[in-house]
């Protein structure tokens, strides 16, 4: 493969589980079998929420099922269906017996996204519409190795910094005290094919930190472990998402892009008031649009295509937001972003959910490769659904891969006094 040299000079998303099953398919075991269902997230398709694409991941082992996965000898794509995927009310809501004729729930009290108290409960009707596989990048660069850059925030609010005095830590206030990210990130390098490239990127203060140490695209773990580790001390300042973002886009991933198919794996805790960095919309723009032509001296270079990111957006829910001194809660301009680049917005209520996860490895490495798409109908467009205002919506998916079914439940259990494991699926209504 012809590397261009760099200008440089040198995505709550909790443990989402689908139900317990054997691991076989048919009479063959040695075929790909179909073991777990998930649903990390879904992007609004209209602004009044009319339709909503779900996105879903078929997960065989810990491997995700691709069109051309075979299981029992047969494509996925020669298996799966519309009539496959059925949405219904979660056993809990079916029991009451409150809400009839719908095929899930959405918290209407949860109109302003920073809050976590559940209220009035109203009932919303899905209807499937269509499926595809979307291949992160498009199906034409499919065939790229790819380019993961990491862009990891470093500001002061991971470690407890107060917001107003860069001096004032307190270690109640961190959004990830024990460092769970570079666990995550350490173990997630560790998965990655070995022929992917991967360029680490951090960001903090007024500008993001690309060096040609670690920012140069490489294939070298070691590299990146090495600057994964670094992060773990001198967290500081404030978050210039923007600015990193554009950054990353001008001196990363156009001057690679004829040569290599990139996706961004962002992680930010997403606390700082405001970002002075640059206009985040402009930013998107770019991720969503994907260069304005194909890279000269290669015919095959895609037009257009999207640069997908996907977006792991920490909070923590264990203090007031009084008393944390941040914004708080679900944020729809990072879901925007991921949606619009053709990523996904995993949002994450404790730093705990990073190395407690079970299948969050599982899904942030074949996410990389891409999702299927679930184009579904709702009746959250109607008036009794207000404007400017966010839902989380529980439900059950249950789909029907040849004679194996699984569901996955989207809805938020408490696994004790004071944690959730919360699968709901947000949207934000414009």
């Amino acid at each position: 493969m012809r590397m261009r040299k760099s200008l440089l000079g040198g995505v709550t998303f909790a443990a989402m589980l689908g139900l317990s099953c054997d691991s076989t398919v048919g009479l063959d075991p040695s075929q790909t079998s179909f073991t777990n269902l998930v649903v990390p997230g879904a992007c609004k398709a209209a602004d009044n929420l009319s339709q909503v694409d779900f996105s879903v991941m078929l997960l065989g082992g810990s491997e995700a099922l691709l069109p051309d996965s075979d299981i029992a000898r047969e494509p996925v794509s020669d298996l799966l269906t519309l009539d496959g995927f059925q949405f219904r009310l979660t056993q809990d809501v079916r029991e009451g017996g409150t809400i009839e004729q719908n095929s899930a729930v959405v918290d209407c009290g949860l109109c302003g996204p920073n809050s976590l108290t559940t209220m009035t409960q109203q009932g919303v009707g899905l209807q499937t519409s269509g499926f595809k596989f979307e291949y992160s990048g498009g199906e034409d660069r499919r065939g790229k190795r790819k380019l993961i850059i990491l862009m990891l925030d470093h500001s002061g609010s991971l470690v407890g910094v107060s917001p107003t005095d860069d001096r004032d830590i307190v270690p109640s206030r961190a959004s990830d005290r024990n460092d769970q990210r570079i666990s995550f990130f350490e173990q997630l390098v560790g998965n990655l094919p070995s022929d992917h490239y991967m360029a680490l990127v951090s960001f903090s203060g007024e500008f993001p930190n690309i060096s040609a140490e670690y920012s140069t695209p490489t294939t070298n773990r070691d590299v990146i472990i090495e600057g994964v580790q670094g992060l773990q001390f001198g967290e500081a300042g404030k978050t210039p998402l923007a600015r990193a973002l554009d950054d990353v886009y001008e001196r990363i991933i156009i001057p690679n892009y004829e040569d290599l198919n990139p996706v961004v794996v962002l992680f930010t805790d997403g606390t700082e008031d405001r970002d002075d960095s640059g206009n985040l919309s402009d930013v998107m723009a770019k991720y969503a649009n994907g260069p304005d032509k194909a890279v000269s001296g290669d015919d095959n270079a895609a037009r257009g295509q999207k640069v997908p990111i996907v977006l792991m957006h920490l909070q923590q829910t264990g203090l007031a937001e009084q008393d944390f001194g941040y914004p708080r809660g679900r944020n729809v301009e990072y879901q925007d972003l991921a949606c619009k680049s053709g990523g996904e917005y995993l949002f994450l209520e404790r730093a705990e959910e990073l190395t407690d996860s079970t299948t969050l490895q599982s899904v942030v490495r074949n996410r990389l490769a891409g999702v299927w798409r679930l184009s579904t109908q709702t009746s959250l467009s109607r008036d009794a659904f207000e404007a400017n205002s966010g839902y989380l919506m529980s439900a059950e998916l249950r789909v029907t891969l040849g004679t194996k079914s699984r569901v996955f439940t989207m809805s938020r259990e408490r696994q004790s006094d004071d944690v959730y494991n919360d699968k709901r699926i947000w949207l934000y209504k414009q």
